[in-house]
């Protein structure tokens, strides 16, 4: 089954088409595939348009896949020395930490390491922690000890842009080897983007 959707970057909705008609999901059984192409649209000065804008990225959730854990806590170590507490690892993070608490504790670490790399800035956008380094540089993550109920992933991805790097933490479920997954998909580089229209 193949499905095309339109939609709008700026309106952040999806339409059947690219007027913006309502998108009816068509329903789908065990087993069946779904192909989804999106022709990505915005709306500019009223008028609908076909976006033009490069894709650097793709998320897809179906469901539950993307939900929160709702309590517990996990630990994040900078750098690729051993896990040292308050050097390079910090304290037990909640899982609904605030943006000014993450930011606290990564700037709280006392590895010489870092300096360079400090002060960090947290934006937190979607359920999604933004974390870039003063330099805008790589740096190395590592989650340690994650106690989050339900048993969840932290996910870290790195994202370019014209002056560096910066990554986004995010919590995901982990479901048993059973569980239908989407997996990672690789992306050809064409023209229109949902995601880095921001």
């Amino acid at each position: 089954m193949q499905a095309l959707l339109f939609p709008d970057i700026g309106l952040k909705t999806l339409g059947s088409n690219s007027s913006g008609a309502a998108f009816t999901w068509p329903k789908i059984v065990a087993g069946d595939d779904l192909r989804l192409k999106l022709r990505l649209t915005e709306t500019i000065s009223g008028e609908k348009v076909l976006s033009r804008r490069t894709l650097s990225a793709l998320k897809l959730s179906i469901g539950k896949q993307d939900a929160r854990p709702t309590s517990g806590t996990f630990q994040l170590k900078l750098g690729s020395a051993s896990e040292s507490a308050g050097v390079n690892t910090t304290t037990a993070l909640a899982c609904n930490i605030s943006e000014g608490d993450l930011t606290t504790a990564l700037n709280a670490l006392s590895d010489a390491a870092l300096s360079a790399k400090k002060p960090f800035a947290v934006v937190k956008r979607d359920d999604s922690y933004h974390i870039r380094a003063a330099d805008s540089g790589t740096v190395t993550w590592v989650v340690v000890d994650n106690a989050l109920l339900p048993q969840s992933l932290v996910d870290i991805r790195p994202y370019s842009f014209d002056e560096g790097t910066s990554y986004e933490l995010r919590q995901t479920p982990s479901h048993p080897v059973s569980a239908p997954r989407l997996g990672p998909t690789r992306l050809r580089p064409f023209k229109s983007n949902f995601l880095a229209a921001s």
